[in-house]
């Protein structure tokens, strides 16, 4: 019985160890493929929004003033200063700047939103699009919410 026990066939840790990197190594190829079927107005949007909430964040956080204004059509820089009304310079903050994903741009370059010290922005709309023709409508509101259709 126990001849027979030692007979029995299985896979060493070592196969099991390359399988599993093999499998690991086509998902990430996988998810990375995936990821460009995303469109990049829907991208552009997401991350317009993201940075608005951080941005509203962080102005009511530090007491200061947020303005995000587009650089050209696919751009958008952020800046703070003490107050959306004062005289003061807006200095640049690079960790909220960001580059829209290649193939969205914005349909107009004259909008800019200035949130608070306490979290509220004047009232803006503004579309991204893409080269597909998907347009997306980014509403910000009185009361510091932000729609998007």
């Amino acid at each position: 019985m126990l001849d027979r026990f030692l007979q029995v066939k299985a896979f060493s840790v070592a196969e099991l160890l390359v399988v599993m990197s093999l499998v690991g190594i086509l998902s990430l190829i996988a998810v990375l493929n995936l990821k460009d079927l995303v469109s990049p107005t829907q991208s552009a949007t997401d991350q317009v929004l993201s940075v608005y909430k951080l941005a509203k964040a962080k102005s009511i956080a530090n007491l200061v003033a947020y303005q995000l204004i587009p650089n050209g059509n696919s751009q958008v820089v952020a800046s703070y200063r003490k107050s959306c009304d004062s005289a003061d310079a807006w200095v640049d903050d690079q960790r909220l700047t960001f580059d829209l994903p290649v193939g969205a741009t914005f349909t107009t370059t004259t909008w800019s939103v200035c949130i608070d010290s306490r979290g509220f922005p004047n009232n803006e709309e503004f579309y991204i699009t893409d080269t597909t023709g998907l347009t997306k409508k980014i509403e910000i509101f009185l009361g510091g919410g932000i729609s998007a259709s």
